[in-house]
């Protein structure tokens, strides 16, 4: 991994990125009413840890409060070793 950040293979992108992100997403919510007097109740799995840093914050700063995260799908695994083979559309991605 650090040989492709070193060869710019990679890019890490910055807390700015989100913070950009998220406010985007503020500006378009339209009933901010609704989601502060709901009582919805969200499980979120960030697919492998894809989703683990943001959707977290976008969510709070949207104000849903009853959040329950899939735990073994917060951290980054390249392996996806949760699941039989990643993508169960592609019938090609079989892992043995």
């Amino acid at each position: 991994m650090a040989r492709l950040v070193k060869n710019k293979n990679i890019e890490w992108i910055g807390e700015e990125v989100d913070e950009a992100f998220i406010n985007e997403i503020l500006k378009i919510n339209i009933n901010k009413d609704i989601i502060s007097k709901s009582n919805v109740k969200i499980v979120f799995t960030p697919l492998h840890g894809t989703g683990a840093t943001l959707i977290p914050k976008a969510l709070q700063k949207l104000g849903f409060n009853d959040v329950s995260y899939v735990e073994e799908q917060m951290k980054a695994d390249s392996e996806f070793s949760t699941v039989k083979f990643p993508n169960p559309e592609d019938r090609t991605c079989k892992k043995n």
